[in-house]
């Protein structure tokens, strides 16, 4: 089984969409983890390997820590509101719409 960092890194950095695709298929696999950010840190650090956690049409920026069973997403048709936050840790089981 392939660490979660390593299946992370190649998920949200990787320049090769076939290696993109390939991580986040084993993401989903081996870690219940679907991450379709638009826009990630490299200095986000998912606790607990993000087990269980669902996040979508997003924008994490510098020093986010998410715990487990976090579900983030927004809704673009009707979301015309955006919150900032520096330094923030998202806990077990929130869930951010």
């Amino acid at each position: 089984m392939t660490d979660f960092k390593t299946l992370l890194k190649m998920n949200s950095f990787s320049s090769d969409a076939d290696a993109r695709k390939l991580a986040a298929e084993l993401l989903l696999t081996q870690y219940n983890f679907e991450l379709q950010c638009v826009q990630m840190s490299d200095s986000v650090n998912f606790a607990h390997n993000g087990k269980g956690c669902t996040i979508a049409a997003s924008k994490i920026s510098d020093n986010v820590t998410i715990f487990q069973n976090v579900t983030i997403g927004a809704n673009q048709t009707f979301n015309t509101r955006l919150n900032q936050w520096k330094t923030l840790v998202i806990r077990s089981s929130a869930k951010m719409l």
